[in-house]
């Protein structure tokens, strides 16, 4: 099969479903170089595709593993099954439909990257855990600034697992997802209301991860390691996650927002094995996700700021937080309810009015400031003249500029770190470390911070695939003690290994080179297909 033009990445999704006359596609390239095609979604009935180089390109250019890209073209079909179960169906179906009108050809991409070089450790059991997001702000332009982004995100996934379970090969998977909505031109379609994304988004996350689930089972039967995967103990390698933007809708949990993604999934019988974190009322945790990333983000802070003012109480300590979304609401809480820090020394800014004022509701005495954060760092931080000690970064990621890191370190901020996926801007990370350690500050990784969704995630599909559920109180606990124990102890023992207080720089080094460790034992594992059947087997799990 073949296009009989050399494409561009952002021409992929409307020239191949064009020029093959079809309505939706899988496409994915991985380490032997080609791009394969399936264009009924079964991973039996893949087959090359010449005219795709270009992904195989940017594959190799990234270093990754594998881009698995599913398209869906937009039409009445979809529209239909993309809003199926869902709360104001009749009023998305009009959306959508205004949209095509208007864009006449509208396509639907989510890409998947795989960091982890040839499946290491365990091939195809090896679990991915990652989340899929869907971000409608000026970081992503096209599909092209989609399948750039990923790779970060995915590795990012891999030092986070090895960071919290060494000893659990089979959980070192790294995996991202994100969705986009494209014009024929391969650009994203902006103005669309936040449910429309999510329906369009309900649609085609559960068909990409349904064809890595299968893709890998025949992998697995032609490796030797099972004919098919065991309905009980084992996870699955893939699964859908909730993200920026998705987690707003994943479980409900929003009163503001009407859709459920998860109970929409249950009723159109999408295998929730699949799908991680999902509502106590369908066995899932009792927390949503940003509880336990929450109180990471939290303990990390708090943890740093011990022992970098060790002459000052953190409880006289000024807190600057970026987002007030879940995770900044929960890094709060645990702040103040945990670690004592008066609600009048936290100050946290965020776009959305609504969010600010929720704040305000359930911490009274926080300062809360209407801001984004471009506009924040650049004019209102300075113009206040307020000094701070702790920045904690809970936002979207990927957007701290070194002009924004040099107005936090003139308002007096040290600690550096936060919640947020690529907590300074990856382009510019070294520039803006260097700002931070020539002014004495500290600042540690995201990917040691921010692990606690990624737990939580873990513990809920472990503890389903083993027929029992994640809604008590005893697993409530363990999510937050698991995630909370191992950051403590991260700090601890990398402080442990100076002899006085560290510089920023030494700091920052010891940490990665620890991170770096790790991910290279677990990619350098050699492993039997039995060794990988039993290591893959939950039971044989020790979480603690």
């Amino acid at each position: 099969m073949s296009i009989q033009i050399k494409l561009l990445l952002n021409e992929i999704p409307h020239h191949t479903l064009t020029s093959l006359g079809i309505n939706r596609a899988v496409l994915m390239t991985s380490e032997n170089g080609k791009v394969m095609i399936t264009t009924d979604l079964n991973p039996e009935n893949l087959r090359e595709i010449n005219g795709l180089e270009v992904l195989s390109e940017t594959r190799q250019e990234e270093e990754v593993h594998s881009i698995t890209m599913t398209v869906l073209k937009l039409d009445e079909q979809l529209m239909h099954e993309a809003t199926e179960h869902l709360p104001n169906r009749y009023r998305l179906i009009s959306e959508l439909d205004t949209i095509l009108k208007h864009n006449k050809d509208v396509y639907v991409a989510y890409v998947i990257t795989h960091y982890n070089p040839q499946q290491k450790p365990c091939g195809p059991l090896t679990v991915n855990i990652g989340g899929d997001c869907y971000r409608n702000d000026d970081a992503i332009k096209d599909l092209t600034s989609i399948l750039r982004r990923t790779k970060d995100l995915a590795k990012a996934m891999l030092k986070k697992s090895v960071m919290i379970f060494p000893d659990i090969p089979a959980l070192h998977g790294g995996k991202k997802g994100e969705w986009i909505i494209l014009n024929k031109d391969g650009e994203k379609i902006d103005g669309i209301s936040e449910e429309a994304i999510i329906a369009l988004g309900s649609a085609i996350i559960p068909k990409g991860i349904l064809f890595l689930n299968r893709y890998k089972e025949l992998q697995a039967k032609q490796m030797g390691i099972c004919d098919s995967f065991p309905q009980q103990n084992y996870m699955k390698p893939d699964s859908g996650s909730p993200d920026v933007l998705s987690g707003i809708f994943w479980r409900g949990d929003r009163k503001d927002k009407d859709i459920n993604l998860c109970e929409s999934w249950a009723k159109r019988n999408v295998d929730l094995h699949g799908i991680t974190c999902l509502p106590h009322n369908l066995g899932g945790t009792l927390d949503p996700s940003a509880r336990p990333t929450g109180y990471g983000v939290a303990t990390t802070a708090i943890e740093l700021a011990k022992n970098y003012y060790s002459d000052r109480s953190v409880q006289e300590l000024k807190f600057l937080i970026e987002a007030a979304g879940g995770v900044g609401r929960n890094a709060i809480e645990s702040l103040t309810q945990i670690h004592g820090v008066p609600t009048q020394n936290i100050t946290v800014f965020d776009r959305a009015d609504a969010a600010c004022k929720f704040m305000q509701e359930r911490f009274p005495g926080i300062h809360t400031i209407t801001l984004g954060h471009k506009d924040f760092y650049l004019w209102r931080l300075a113009n206040d003249k307020i000094q701070y000690d702790v920045w904690i970064n809970n936002g979207e990621g990927d957007n701290t500029t070194p002009q924004y890191i040099a107005e936090l370190i003139a308002c007096g901020v040290r600690i550096f770190c936060g919640g947020a996926n690529n907590f300074l801007e990856v382009a510019t990370e070294k520039e803006n470390l260097q700002k931070i350690f020539s002014a004495g500050g500290w600042a540690w990784p995201d990917s040691a911070t921010s692990a606690g969704g990624w737990t939580l995630a873990v513990i809920d599909v472990m503890t389903r695939c083993q027929g029992q559920k994640s809604n008590t109180v005893e697993k409530q606990k363990q999510i937050l003690d698991t995630i909370t124990s191992r950051n403590t102890k991260l700090i601890q023992d990398v402080l442990a290994t100076f002899p006085e207080k560290p510089a920023g720089q030494q700091l920052w080094d010891r940490v990665e080179k620890l991170i770096q460790e790790r991910v290279v034992k677990t990619l350098n594992l050699e492993l039997s297909p039995e060794e990988i059947f039993k290591l893959a087997d939950t039971s044989n799990w020790k979480l603690t």
